[in-house]
């Protein structure tokens, strides 16, 4: 076991010491207490400490098929929003045509209104004539 570039050696009565011998950093009932391993076996705080680590790799792989799963559904949206902006913009440019068309069929209306009132003055007028071609 290694601490800030010291090495320190397991003693014989399990406890931790330095290389100088001087004093134990843990004795053993400290260690097998935090869960430390003995003679290279994993403990069980290494074993969870494994566990937990493939279960953060496996929620990282979620999280991102996620995000995948999330982008592909704003791209469909974002698809369908275009889609319907195109339809906006031909049915205004549809909503313009007819504008155009209703102010055509207005005059032309208007223009038909006033030849029906030139016919009908024309007519008094030929009314006229002939009453005043009578008298003559």
């Amino acid at each position: 076991m290694e601490r800030e570039g010291k090495s320190f050696e397991e003693s014989d009565n399990g406890n931790f010491s330095s290389e100088a011998g001087k004093m134990p950093l843990l004795p053993a009932r400290v260690s097998k207490r935090l869960g430390l391993a003995e003679h290279g076996e994993d403990s069980p705080l290494e074993k969870r400490l494994k566990q937990l680590l493939v279960e953060l790799g496996m929620k990282t792989e979620e999280i991102e098929t996620l995000e995948v799963e999330a982008i592909l559904k704003s791209n469909e949206k974002m698809e369908k929003l275009e889609a319907l902006l195109k339809t906006k913009e031909e049915m205004e440019k549809l909503d313009a045509m007819i504008k155009t068309e209703e102010a055509q069929l207005l005059k032309l209306k208007q223009q038909g209104e006033q030849l029906v009132v030139e016919i009908k003055a024309l007519e008094e007028a030929s009314t006229i004539l002939e009453i005043v071609r009578a008298l003559w």
